[in-house]
Parts: C-alpha cells; structure tokens; sequence
C-alpha cells in the first residue's frame, strides 16, 4: 500500500492529474495503465523482515511505438502533453516513498489513504491468482479492499470469496 499510494502521490504532484490504484498493483490514468508495482516479502520465522518492491512507472514512453499496447497504456508525458523526464519524476518518487513509510511508522491510517485512491471497489472484476496456465479465475462485484490488501467479491450466487493476491 505503501508503493502505491506514494506512487499516485508522485504523479499527481508531478503532473496535477489524478491517477487511481487499480488492485492490487497497477496505476491508472484515464483509463490506462501508467504504472506498476511488484513486492516480494521477506519472513522469517513468521514474521516480514524485508520487503523488495519494484516500481515501473511510464515517464516519457511513446506507446504509440507499441501497437500491443497502445490502447492499454499510457505515459505520464502522454497524458500531461508535454515532455516529462526521468530526472524530474524519480526524486519526487523517492521523496514520496520516505514520506509514506515514515508516515506508516509513525501510526498513520495508510490503508484508508490507499483505499480512497482505489478503483476497484464497487465494479465486476475479474482476479485471476497463481500465474500459470489454467490457474483460478473469480469473477465478480468487489465488495471491499481490506486492511491486509486481500478483496473480497460477491460471485454471482451472492456467495463472497476473500483473494490475497492475485491479477
């Protein structure tokens, strides 16, 4: 929640636009992907000793050059039609990432902060989880983003599945 929320953050003062967390990792402009976020923990005898989190965030990509992806995605220059640089973004970045987990430290209400900037709630999604070939695939109205990061989403029986992770 943590890389997500000081991503939206950075854009936002970067730009003045207003990206939304699409759960659990993917960042939106209008519509469109602009960045994403992938984190691996590390425990230790039950408990997270070390997270490594990874951060792609599109600055001046010209999707265009890109067929396959052009209708999906998007860059922070595209979207602020004007060149941004790499050198302009990533101290913000940073400045935002110290600023957000310090504020988690310090007992802030991260998850609240997150879940106002989250898309996902209240439309028909569906979360595939494994990643590989023939994995599960759920499908249906998410209900709620809980405090561990897992949705939950009503099927279309009304039975409520929780997903931990998932894409």
């Amino acid at each position: 929640m943590v890389a997500g929320l000081a991503t939206v953050n950075c854009i936002e003062k970067a730009t003045g636009l207003k990206p939304v967390i699409k759960w659990p990792n993917d960042v939106l402009l209008n519509g469109r992907k602009v960045s994403g976020i992938l984190m691996e923990n590390i425990f230790e005898g039950g408990e997270l000793k070390a997270a490594i989190v990874g951060i792609g965030l599109n600055v001046s990509l010209d999707v265009s050059d890109f067929a396959e992806i052009s209708a999906i995605a998007t860059s922070l220059s595209t979207e602020l039609g004007r060149e941004l640089s790499p050198g302009e973004v990533l101290p913000l970045l940073l400045r935002e990432l110290d600023q957000t987990y310090h504020d988690l430290q310090s007992g802030a209400d991260i998850y609240e902060r997150w879940l106002a900037r989250v898309e996902t709630v209240g439309k028909v999604v569906r979360v595939k989880s494994g990643g590989s070939p023939g994995d599960s695939v759920e499908e249906g109205y998410a209900e709620s983003i809980n405090a561990d990061g897992s949705i939950t989403l009503r099927r279309a029986d009304g039975s409520l599945v929780t997903i931990v992770t998932g894409e």
